[in-house]
């Protein structure tokens, strides 16, 4: 933010395997979608938290469903 950015795009892929459900944990590549789910809305969470209210957030990854976007919205 102190370098000029409007906001950021948060939690569209990842790496990572931890904290994921046990059938994710062979995947080869990055993850994305619906194992993104729970991990997307808590990283929003931390983030708004962190930064206050100023910074636009777009949490994107793993929102498949009206519920999970509205989780989302909650999240930040």
């Amino acid at each position: 933010m102190q370098n000029g950015c409007a906001g950021l795009i948060v939690c569209n892929t990842t790496s990572s395997r931890a904290g994921l459900e046990r059938r994710w944990q062979d995947e080869a590549g990055g993850i994305s979608g619906t194992p993104l789910a729970t991990r997307g809305a808590a990283l929003l969470q931390t983030i708004r938290r962190h930064l206050g209210n100023e910074p636009v957030l777009i949490g994107v990854g793993g929102i498949m469903t009206p519920e999970l976007a509205m989780e989302r919205l909650r999240a930040g």
